[in-house]
């Protein structure tokens, strides 16, 4: 592609389809604890994620608060997971047309 777009960089950007991606903004109780952190987005993200939590790529960012108070216990999270098979598919396929050119 970038061959025959005669550009100079080698550096591509590509996405998964929307509509094989799951994203939701959850609520979090607050913690300094990057790993109490990650159990608790994980824990909401099982309720809301229609298949088995192991079997997808999750990531998540805090999002910023309007207002932020030193009184609230809970935070804004924005979760986004997709299929591990299909994570694995388009990387495999973006590697090979790396290496194909």
């Amino acid at each position: 592609m970038l061959k025959s777009a005669k550009n100079v960089s080698r550096k591509a950007v590509a996405g998964l389809p929307i509509a094989s991606v799951f994203t939701s903004i959850i609520n979090v109780q607050k913690t300094s604890n990057a790993a109490e952190m990650d159990e608790a987005v994980k824990w909401q993200a099982k309720k809301l994620i229609p298949l088995p939590i192991e079997e997808m790529g999750l990531i998540w960012q805090v999002m910023p608060s309007a207002s932020p108070k030193a009184e609230d216990k809970y935070q804004e999270v924005l979760i986004t997971a997709a299929a591990k098979t299909m994570i694995q598919k388009y990387t495999s396929i973006s590697r090979w047309r790396a290496w194909s050119s």
